[in-house]
């Protein structure tokens, strides 16, 4: 039974940060989306202010895609980084992986209307997110496959 408790406390802290696998020391130093941590998530951001990491002995990975958004905008000098209420956009949407915003073959960004069409449980209220706007505004995605 604890080990089940672990494994959720584990995987809320991941959620947090909307992160495909276990939170890096980097990913620790970002934002995350919500305005409440759990007390792991304290922890983590506290040992990692003195260069103490843990790693969970067990596999935490979601898969479903190659490159997250998080690390993706944190990768690209010409996007800014993701804000809380960004990180809480893209949670509520259900988007976690370029792969769900982009063409099959990952050549060109698929429109907003595309993007609501693919995944139509997920909460699409609204106009356009900004970190949508930025995406299709840095043109990143187009130079990088030529």
């Amino acid at each position: 039974m604890f080990s089940t408790i672990g494994l959720q406390k584990i995987l809320s802290t991941q959620y947090e940060f909307w992160i495909p696998n276990f939170p890096t020391s980097k990913d620790l130093s970002n934002t995350i989306f919500s305005n409440y941590q759990s007390l792991l998530t304290r922890q983590l951001r506290l040992f990692n202010n003195f260069y103490i990491t843990f790693l969970p002995h067990c596999n935490t990975s979601v898969s479903g895609g190659g490159n997250s958004i998080v690390s993706y905008f944190n990768s690209h000098e010409s996007l800014h980084s993701l804000s809380s209420s960004d990180l809480q956009s893209l949670w509520k949407k259900r988007i976690m992986f370029m792969d769900q915003l982009v063409s099959i073959d990952g050549s060109y960004l698929s429109t907003w209307k595309e993007v609501k069409k693919q995944n139509p449980k997920a909460n699409f209220k609204g106009p356009t997110p900004k970190w949508f706007q930025q995406l299709e505004k840095s043109n990143i995605i187009a130079a990088e496959s030529s």
